[in-house]
């Protein structure tokens, strides 16, 4: 019992180390400091009055920041920072929408969109950056749906 805590410990920190040594530690504290609330009362006010976009998570590129299946609220007017989760425009399919976070605005003003969980992101890694007028708002809160049953 106490060599499987120990190996786990060792595996957590040669976890750190890897990401230490790839510069990859301080992008996860990075997104674990800036996770989205919870919608307020204000925020909801402003889905109603139209001020904010609503979206459904599909699929685990955002995992574990957004999860399959969560509502999101995006401010349409918002610009987005490095950092921001962003929705957009899908580069070559015009009638997908995308949902990831800034990782670096070009000097052309363009974005580089990655998603939080690689292995599961189709992104611009493999479309490279996108137009700014392809931003379809920044995200600013999480909704939790009323389950009844």
């Amino acid at each position: 019992m106490v060599y499987g805590k120990l190996i786990g410990f060792w595996i957590l920190d040669f976890g750190f180390w890897i990401a230490a040594k790839l510069n990859l530690q301080s992008e996860f504290y990075f997104r674990m400091e800036n996770e989205l609330p919870l919608a307020d009362e204000l925020e909801e006010s402003a889905y109603f009055r139209g001020l904010r976009d609503i979206f459904r998570i599909e699929g685990d590129s955002m995992f574990p920041s957004l999860r399959h299946g969560e509502l999101v609220l995006f401010d349409p007017d918002a610009e987005p920072n490095v950092g921001d989760i962003a929705l957009a425009r899908h580069p070559f399919k015009k009638s997908v929408k995308i949902v990831k976070r800034v990782r670096e605005i070009t000097s052309e003003g363009k974005y580089f969109l990655v998603g939080d969980n690689s292995l599961e992101s189709s992104d611009s890694r493999g479309f490279g950056a996108i137009q700014a007028k392809d931003i379809l708002g920044v995200a600013v809160c999480r909704l939790v749906e009323n389950v009844t049953g």
